[in-house]
């Protein structure tokens, strides 16, 4: 909405509501950070309350995605759930991305060269 509110010749229709929904509906992605390291980059991903056997990486035509599912055994209508994706850029080798989850944070290092794989199912350690 603040691009509209630019350009738009009745901005005085433009309310302090409009701010709040533009944060609302923000991204809802879990905050996350790339990072740049000697063989390629690393996802840093929020993601606190999970086991990292709840993770579920996979990568197809070259974008990654996060998923997860976690329910509450003590309150069986509660569901956890994390979706995030991103488009790698080109020269990611997907045969060595790897990943680790340690104090609510998961990290997925991307090694990057001039080989690439379509698809590959990564496994959390």
């Amino acid at each position: 909405m603040k691009a509209i509110k630019n350009w738009r010749s009745n901005a005085h229709l433009y309310t302090p509501l409009d701010d709040f929904f533009d944060e609302v509906f923000k991204s809802s992605d879990s905050p996350n950070d790339t990072i740049d390291t000697d063989t390629g980059f690393a996802i840093q991903l929020a993601a606190p309350g999970y086991a990292k056997e709840d993770f579920i990486i996979r990568i197809v035509n070259n974008v990654i995605s996060i998923t997860t599912r976690d329910t509450d055994e003590k309150r069986p209508h509660y569901v956890k759930e994390l979706f995030w994706q991103k488009t790698l850029p080109r020269g990611v080798v997907i045969d060595k991305i790897s990943s680790s989850y340690k104090a609510g944070v998961l990290r997925i290092d991307v090694p990057i060269s001039e080989k690439a794989s379509d698809e590959k199912i990564i496994v959390v350690t």
